[in-house]
């Protein structure tokens, strides 16, 4: 009861569940991949580095790069 009333008496922040998903396709929760930082910068735009790709979208996105 002491440690319940310490926790209220601080403030309590709820749990919020944020989901992994594809960047590109909103696909929840993708399987993750792993490439070299080279290939992921020389196939994803700057400003997605930080996202998150599921492997299909990055195999199209890579297609159409080698392809242009």
């Amino acid at each position: 009861m002491q440690w319940e009333r310490l926790l209220n008496d601080k403030g309590r922040v709820p749990f919020i569940l944020y989901p992994n998903m594809c960047a590109k396709c909103g696909k929840l929760w993708p399987e993750m991949f792993s490439v070299s930082d080279q290939e992921w910068e020389q196939y994803v735009e700057k400003d997605q580095r930080d996202k998150m790709l599921c492997k299909p979208c990055y195999d199209q996105i890579k297609i159409w790069i080698d392809e242009s």
